[in-house]
């Protein structure tokens, strides 16, 4: 109730503030002097790489607009959950934001597929349908975003950092294993699906809250980027890791299209830029500490079990079809369908 109250008070303060710009926005094209301090909401900590990303794409936005823009970065949830923050950037609260393709298909469903699990095949793959120069795809989709709900993608990140399943006190080699088990899922339908595909009873759980569940044992596990699991330091109440990678990580970065179209046609050229090198630069990291990262977790107590280990990376795929299909077959099935003949499977 006070979540909604305060996001009331937000958009009023939104709705006040466009009356107030009214006069002064810039046209398209234009270039204006005025100082200007926007806001940048997430969930990850701060020194998580795709936080490190933030803080890097904020310094970049002062430097490419010579000062004129100042991003304020807001990590951990700080503004809210994940809902409540695209929310937010929705209605102008907050100029910029990176969230899950799940809490983006609140907005426009078709985005959920990106968060389907197992809907690709590799990194490249999934690369080649979420590039906004050039998959037909995202191209529809993101005109759509802008159309009806005045948000914008500039970036993808977190590339190259799929998600993989954590238990407190057993290993997990098939779906079986879970049977019966509580596991956090992030609170929305595909996330749902992918825990019910990994064998587990979905038990919707803001990332905010994630911590608390873990050590208090709520749910027996949750699923996680590697990335995360080290910097939310997982590893103190989660003993096994396993390598299931049921869903390749990407993540919109997006911007509120009011706040964008202020910009000056040169600012909006150059934010884009630096936002996708930005995003490219941190994706190359997370594939280049992904043999670190796996090591501190092990030295930390975690047993890792991949497929070398027995892990049945087949039986979960054939799991989490069966899941995929019951969902979200008459939902999703079009624009599946339109991933895989443009991926050529």
């Amino acid at each position: 109730m006070k979540h909604r109250f305060w996001l009331s008070i937000v958009a009023l303060g939104a709705v006040c503030a466009s009356v107030v710009w009214a006069g002064g926005t810039p046209q398209r094209g234009e270039e204006t002097a005025r100082p200007v301090t926007v806001r940048y909401a997430h969930m990850n900590t701060a020194g998580s790489i795709m936080g490190q990303q933030a803080s890097a794409f904020s310094e970049a936005v002062s430097q490419v607009t010579d000062g004129r823009v100042t991003v304020e970065v807001y990590p951990d949830s700080q503004l809210g959950g994940l809902q409540e923050q695209l929310e937010m950037a929705a209605s102008g609260a907050v100029a910029f934001h990176h969230n899950t393709w799940a809490s983006l298909s609140s907005l426009i469903p078709e985005f959920g597929v990106f968060n389907i699990p197992y809907v690709v095949e590799s990194e490249e793959d999934l690369v080649r349908v979420l590039d906004l120069d050039s998959s037909p795809i995202m191209q529809r989709l993101n005109n759509r975003l802008i159309e009806e709900q005045g948000l914008r993608i500039i970036a993808i990140g977190a590339l190259g950092n799929p998600r993989h399943l954590t238990t407190r006190d057993r290993p997990v080699y098939q779906p079986s294993d879970l049977a019966g088990q509580n596991i956090r899922a992030i609170p929305f339908p595909v996330f749902i699906t992918a825990v019910r595909g990994l064998g587990g009873i979905p038990t919707p759980i803001d990332f905010a809250d994630l911590p608390t569940a873990l050590v208090t044992g709520t749910v027996l596990g949750q699923e996680n980027p590697i990335e995360t699991i080290r910097n939310a330091q997982m590893y103190e109440s989660q003993k096994y890791l396993m390598l299931t990678g049921h869903i390749q990580g990407s993540v919109p970065i997006l911007v509120n299209e009011r706040q964008w179209q202020s910009f000056s046609e040169r600012e909006r050229v150059e934010i884009q830029r630096v936002a996708q090198e930005v995003a490219n630069q941190h994706n190359q990291m997370t594939i280049n500490n992904a043999q670190a990262t796996l090591q501190y977790l092990k030295d930390r107590g975690m047993t890792v079990i991949g497929p070398e280990d027995g892990l049945r990376v087949d039986l979960f795929v054939e799991n989490t079809q069966r899941f995929v299909e019951e969902e979200f077959g008459a939902q999703l099935g079009g624009i599946l369908r339109e991933v895989r003949e443009y991926l050529g499977y």
